[in-house]
Order: C-alpha cells, then sequence, then structure tokens
C-alpha cells in the first residue's frame, strides 16, 4: 500500500542489504519497482499484469510468479511463463475465510506449474503439500501468528527434509 516512491526506497534498501546473501528479493505487484531496485522479479495477483507485459518490463532471466486460485489457472499461468505459481488455499484459512479450499489434489492437477503451495500450511502439513507434487510450500498464519516465527520457520524446513543450520 505505500506510494510508489516510497515502495522503491524500500525496495532499494532491502536489495542493498541481501548483497552478498544466497536471498532473493521479489517485488509483489509492482514490475515498475522490480525492475528499478534490482530486484529478481515479480509477484503478481491473479488478475495483475499479463505475465508478458511484466516480462516486458524486466530484466531478461527476471523470476516472475503468479497466483492462482485453479489448477486450471495455474496450468494457464505455466503456459504464459510463469516460472512458479502460488495455488491455494489448499486448506481453510483465516486469510482467506471465503475462500473454499481446493486441496491437495489440486497441486497434482495443476502439473507442469511449479506449485508454491499455500493456504493453512503448517509444518504438519507441509510434507503432504510436497507428497502432492508441490515444488515449495508458503505459510502466513503459521508464522505470523507464531510466539517464535524463527522456530517455526525451522519446524517447517525440517518438516520437509530442508537443512537448517540454525
Amino acid at each position: 500500500g505505500l506510494p510508489g516512491a516510497a515502495l522503491l526506497a524500500l525496495a532499494r534498501q532491502l536489495h542493498g542489504a541481501m548483497s552478498g546473501t544466497a536471498s532473493r528479493l521479489i517485488v509483489n505487484d509492482r514490475a515498475d519497482i522490480a525492475r528499478l531496485s534490482g530486484a529478481c522479479g515479480v509477484h503478481l495477483p491473479e488478475q495483475g499484469l499479463p505475465i508478458a507485459a511484466a516480462r516486458g518490463l524486466l530484466d531478461t532471466g527476471a523470476t516472475v510468479g503468479r497466483s492462482v486460485h485453479s489448477a486450471e489457472d495455474a496450468r494457464r499461468a505455466a503456459r504464459d511463463g510463469a516460472d512458479y505459481v502460488f495455488l491455494g488455499p489448499i486448506w481453510e484459512t483465516p486469510s482467506h475465510p471465503r475462500r473454499a479450499p481446493l486441496g491437495l489434489a489440486a497441486i497434482a492437477a495443476a502439473a507442469p506449474a511449479r506449485v508454491i503451495a499455500i493456504g493453512g500450511v503448517t509444518s504438519e502439513r507441509a510434507p503432504a503439500c510436497r507428497d502432492a507434487g508441490a515444488y515449495g510450500v508458503a505459510a502466513i498464519s503459521a508464522i505470523w501468528n507464531a510466539v517464535n516465527p524463527g522456530a517455526v520457520v525451522r519446524e517447517m524446513l525440517l518438516s520437509l527434509g530442508e537443512r537448517t543450520d540454525a
């Protein structure tokens, strides 16, 4: 919700702070800010810019993702050139209270899209997403509402078989 100039300043600050790390900055819904800040890409909402239009604004090789709410839309986004899709909600979630959960079957049905499963994802549910074919998972409430968010992230990574050095 920041005005453009403030968002650009923040993105540039984040990009600078991440320099020399393995982290990558992806800007939400603003391909112009992504390009000007040096971010590696943009994440587009379902009704946002067409993927080709975003690619036209970004450097060659930039990452472009899209949020989708059905397996069909995930496949369409992949055909349109999305590098990944956020597909959800997989389970009920307070961040989308009126949206019916898609269930794990939607992940497999989204192939060949590179799916990041979102919506009701917890460390207990993350392995089921991976087993259904998800490339990765994203969590909001499970981390945001945690007393110790770092511990929740670590537990989620371990549940997926990821190495943590924490």
